[in-house]
């Protein structure tokens, strides 16, 4: 059945006007928030680096240094966070042509990667497999752009809501690529990243066509939404912590005749079985009445022209306006620490762990990483939807202050207690960074404007890359070699020393970026106060 609906996008939403479905499909943003989430699971996949880095360091293959891994991880970062092409093209083609675009690079970075280690095992210059690298991180972060995009305009009444949701799904991606590692490819990494390429281009393929035959607002009353939505938290919730529990099983599952697969494959059914219920969300629900005012200023119907009139955008700037704001250089500072922070110990993830501990072990550096993604999940999860239900008595900076307050005093911790602290830091390090992410597309949109969207989002994830490359690549992976060349151990390193200075670093540089973030939370709460104001 089609919806009677003419009136697409309202002013100032995030999707441009030649995106606008002619004829748009009964509860179609339903559908469309279901599939973009399906592809939120290649767009996370970029977090899977640590499940696959060590194919670059064996011998008889590249032998890389972990620098050089290092390296590798900032070209992925490198593309995943410079997307602006992606808000260009959202603003001239629509959102489902980024998304297209991005499963193309994804797919072909995978496959590239998987030819250069397959085929060509140690015969590759490094630059190639940088390259390589660029290619799936851009078509992650290009994914990542274009999905948020679309779901910020199809649910803008619930835009906490719908991030922390998207960004958990992004957030479990490399749980959920751990389970399918463990159950079909384990120990081969080789044919882990064959895998990768094929799915990106096999869930591009089945839901872009989805999303542009389904996009469009949602009609459904705001209790109705909400419901849902709680849901689908609950939902989220629930696999975090399946995954949380599989992971910390894995070494002893792992122990059972044919690597484990007896309990990893029913343990796979089980997911995907879960991935797919989550198109029971576009199940018709009630519909409020429609009024002219609601086809004419696309706000719902029990809504007043003076209210819709207090809900327009506190402040609205164009892309290039944003840069001239000093509260966007502001955020860009926060940013970069608390991201470089949260990036340093993911990125190191597959090395942190053998450092402390003293020895290595792949199957716990699976669990490690997986971990980690589950409360990186866990955090957007919470953030997101925490700070749609305070909306109208918090800002959402203040969840920014929170963030920089987990990750200076994790880093703080790992710093004098070592390797006691390594696990509850990596539950830390999950929630902290996973929740800026939960918050900062809205936090861009509510304090510069929908317009141009796609371009604003992706001038703010730069402040990633710049925070891996400091805090990442030159401050920990360049500690890691000296002291692995110190210890003869090169390319690997079992010792605390080899990242106890990079800890103690990050948690220093936290405290200024606190006083900026308190700063920034300070000068944006009149945007609040009209927001608030508009939901009263």
């Amino acid at each position: 059945p089609r919806s009677s609906r003419t009136a697409y996008q309202r002013p100032g939403s995030e999707v441009p006007p030649q995106d606008m479905p002619k004829d748009p499909v009964q509860n179609g943003a339903w559908w469309t928030l279901s599939s973009a989430m399906m592809m939120m699971l290649i767009a996370g996949t970029v977090y899977a680096f640590g499940e696959f880095s060590s194919v670059f360091k064996e011998e008889d293959g590249y032998n890389l240094s972990q620098t050089k891994v290092q390296l590798l991880a900032l070209a992925a970062n490198l593309g995943n966070y410079t997307v602006l092409d992606a808000g260009v093209i959202i603003s001239l083609l629509g959102t489902t042509a980024a998304m297209a675009y991005g499963c193309i690079f994804a797919c072909a970075g995978y496959l590239l990667l998987w030819w250069s280690v397959a085929f060509q095992n140690g015969d590759l210059q490094f630059w190639c497999l940088a390259v390589f690298c660029f290619l799936y991180g851009h078509g992650c972060g290009c994914i990542d752009n274009s999905c948020m995009s679309e779901a910020l305009a199809d649910f803008p009444d619930h835009k906490g809501n719908v991030v922390g949701c998207l960004k958990a799904y992004y957030g479990l991606a490399s749980a959920t690529i751990a389970i399918v590692y463990y159950a079909i490819f384990s120990p081969v990494e080789t044919s882990f990243l064959l895998f990768l390429g094929v799915y990106s281009a096999l869930m591009g393929g089945l839901f872009v066509p989805v999303v542009q035959k389904t996009k469009c607002k949602v009609e459904e009353p705001n209790e109705v939404v909400a419901g849902k939505f709680r849901l689908l938290t609950f939902g989220l919730l629930g696999f975090a912590i399946l995954f949380c529990v599989v992971n910390a099983l894995s070494p002893t599952i792992d122990k059972l005749p044919g690597t484990g697969r007896v309990v990893w494959i029913p343990v796979l059914v089980v997911v995907c079985a879960g991935i797919g219920s989550i198109f029971l969300l576009a199940r018709p629900g009630p519909r409020p009445e429609r009024t002219p005012d609601f086809d004419l200023q696309g706000t719902p119907g029990d809504v007043t022209l003076a209210q819709a009139a207090a809900r327009q955008p506190p402040r609205d700037t164009t892309g290039l306006g944003m840069l001239a704001q000093l509260d966007f250089w502001l955020l860009m500072v926060v940013l970069t620490v608390a991201q470089g922070a949260g990036l340093m110990f993911l990125n190191n993830s597959g090395q942190i762990l053998p450092a402390l501990e003293g020895h290595e072990d792949k199957a716990r550096v699976t669990s490690f990483v997986a971990v980690i993604s589950v409360f990186n999940s866990l955090g957007r999860l919470g953030y997101g939807n925490g700070s749609e239900a305070v909306k109208d008595r918090v800002s959402r900076p203040a969840f920014l202050v929170l963030s920089l307050v987990i990750l200076t005093s994790c880093y703080a911790l790992l710093s004098l207690l070592g390797d006691a602290m390594l696990w509850p830091a990596a539950v830390m390090v999950g929630v902290g960074y996973g929740g800026l992410w939960g918050v900062q597309p809205v936090i861009v949109s509510e304090l510069f404007g929908p317009t141009d969207f796609g371009f604003k989002y992706a001038c703010s994830n730069v402040a990633a890359l710049i925070g891996s490359l400091c805090f990442g690549t030159l401050l920990a992976g360049g500690q890691f070699d000296r002291v692995a060349t110190d210890r003869g151990e090169s390319p690997y390193c079992y010792a605390p020393e080899c990242f106890d200075v990079a800890f103690g670093v990050t948690a220093v540089c936290g405290v200024p970026a606190l006083g900026v973030c308190v700063l920034l939370w300070a000068r944006t709460r009149w945007v609040y106060d009209r927001l608030g104001a508009g939901l009263q």
